[in-house]
């Protein structure tokens, strides 16, 4: 029991202190043994990379979507009547009991999307190490990019707050 309650207490305590031997292998990329599985690899890194680049780009506009409820309902009267959506089911507030939750929500996803930027860098600096350690061209010429910030929006998956 002792050991497990010392192996939990060390992820908090490291992670602020984070060296460049720990932010060398966050992806613990095994080593290839040829050319192939080195490229196989490589795509594996550059897939995470996009993966995370999505996420932080799906973030990045629910955070946009709250700030501008936040605009919105701010400036109302907080006995204001107003709806949320939560969990799937449509529940009447008012402005005052909405607005402390809808700005919580906001910093919670800035806080994410700051620890996913840096993954990402993290990630992309990997990539780039990785492609130098085993002369793999990128296209372009250039540094590879991660994943364009582009990104399809349903106009009714956002809809969480009715005044």
């Amino acid at each position: 029991m002792a050991s497990s309650s010392a192996s939990s207490a060390r992820p908090t305590a490291a992670t602020p202190k984070t060296t460049a031997a720990a932010e060398a292998s966050v992806l613990n990329i095994p080593e290839p043994r040829n050319r192939e599985e080195a490229m196989l690899i490589f795509n594996r890194i550059r897939t995470e990379a996009r993966r995370v680049a999505q996420k932080v780009a799906e973030l990045e506009g629910e955070k946009h979507d709250h700030s501008l409820v936040i605009g919105t309902i701010e400036k109302m009267e907080p006995s204001r009547k107003c709806f949320r959506m939560v969990g799937g089911v449509l529940v009447e507030r008012t402005v005052g009991e909405v607005l402390p939750a809808v700005q919580r929500n906001r910093d919670g996803l800035h806080d994410a999307v700051t620890n996913l930027t840096a993954q990402l860098n993290r990630v992309e600096l990997e990539v780039i190490a990785f492609a130098k350690k085993h002369d793999i061209k990128l296209g372009g010429g250039g540094e590879p990019a991660a994943a364009p910030a582009t990104q399809q929006k349903d106009d009714n998956a956002s809809a969480g707050v009715l005044v």
